[in-house]
Parts: structure tokens; sequence; C-alpha cells
């Protein structure tokens, strides 16, 4: 991901770090009444805010806080985390959706979506 511009320039302070969304719908693909467990593994170069159907499942970096000037939340991007999001499923459409935190030079995202079905 990043493919329209994966160098987002030069190191910048945190109150001008490029925040990007990206969202993925599936659609009505997912029976849910199937699904025996979905996972998301995530990594991002620097931090990102996970939702799925709208609710936040995981985080690395706080928005607000590039805006406030605080510390933002160290984050390792070879670290990869996961997520159990089946009870985050809609019976109807699904997405997700990352906002994803880069403070310069390179950016990155990497992510796996992993269902298990009946």
């Amino acid at each position: 991901m990043y493919t329209d511009n994966f160098d987002t320039g030069l190191l910048r302070e945190q109150s001008q770090w490029v925040v990007k969304t990206f969202r993925y719908d599936f659609g009505s693909q997912i029976p849910k009444d199937r699904v025996v467990s979905a996972r998301i593994k995530i990594t991002a170069d620097n931090g990102y805010v996970l939702r799925v159907n709208g609710q936040e499942v995981g985080r690395t970096f706080f928005p607000n806080n590039i805006h406030e000037k605080k510390p933002i939340f160290s984050v390792d991007w070879r670290t990869v985390n996961t997520y159990e999001i089946k009870q985050f499923l809609s019976p109807s459409a699904n997405y997700i959706e990352i906002d994803v935190a880069d403070y310069g030079i390179v950016a990155g995202l990497l992510v796996d979506v992993f269902f298990d079905i009946d």
C-alpha cells in the first residue's frame, strides 16, 4: 500500500505527520453466521488506527496528539499485531478502515485479513 506516493518527504515534526486513510469494503461477501474466527495482522510505518465497521479495534498512535504536540506512542513497525475481529462483523456489509501516520522518508502499511469459515 502507499503505492501512489511511497516517499512521504522529509523527516517531520510530530505536528506535521502525514495521516492517510485506507478503506476496504468486503460488502456482503462474508457469511457472518459461518465465521469461526476472523483475524487481522497489521503493521505500519510509523503507526495506525484500525477500525472494523466503524468500531476501533486497535491503535499504535493517537491522531489528536499530533495536533496537541504531545508525545506519540513509540512504534516498532517490524512488530506485527494480530486482532480478533469476529465480534465486529455485521451480517450485511463489512469494511475495514485504517488511518496510517508517517513522519517522513518512506511509508508503509502491511495488512493480512484471515477468515476461518465453517
